[in-house]
């Protein structure tokens, strides 16, 4: 049950994440084009860029926490014993959503209270930007809490011998 909640979050995000990083090259080739082509450059492109390239870092965060392809150090891990290796893995797990947890705390207030501001170039609230930090905080959480779930799961049964 976790891996298919874990698959369909990560695949999700994933995707969302393409389709912004898609939506950031086309308004760069747009601003290309205008500049360069027409002649007259436009305002709006590299804000928007700016603000797509926000989303997908938090939501390409959330998928590669959900497929375990987040940054780490393992410099010593495989000398560990493998019940040490998993009680740092399920720490490390907690921890990450601790901080998850103080971003969607901090991160979805900030996101709201700035709901007057207006961004200089495309006058879009700037609360959408700074939801960002909120929304992806929370996937990531969601993403650790299962990934924490399969590990822990998977730590107390035992395992076939390979063949």
């Amino acid at each position: 049950m976790y891996d298919k909640l874990a698959r369909l979050l990560t695949g999700t995000t994933n995707a969302l994440a393409a389709a912004l990083l898609l939506a950031a090259v086309l308004s760069n080739a747009v601003a290309i084009v205008f500049r360069y082509g027409v002649g007259q450059p436009l305002i709006w492109t590299e804000e928007v860029q700016r603000y797509l390239m926000i989303w997908v870092a938090f939501l390409g965060s959330a998928a590669c926490l959900g497929r375990g392809e987040h940054m780490a150090v393992d410099l010593a891990g495989e000398l560990l014993p493998r019940a040490v290796r998993r009680i740092l893995r399920l720490v490390l797990l907690l921890l990450t959503g601790v901080f998850c947890g103080v971003l969607v705390w901090k991160g979805i207030p900030l996101a709201l209270g700035n709901r007057s501001q207006l961004s200089p170039a495309t006058r879009i609230p700037m609360s959408y930007p700074y939801l960002a930090v909120g929304v992806g905080g929370l996937l990531m959480l969601c993403a650790a809490a299962l990934r924490l779930a399969q590990d822990w799961l998977d730590g107390s049964r035992p395992r076939d011998p390979p063949q």
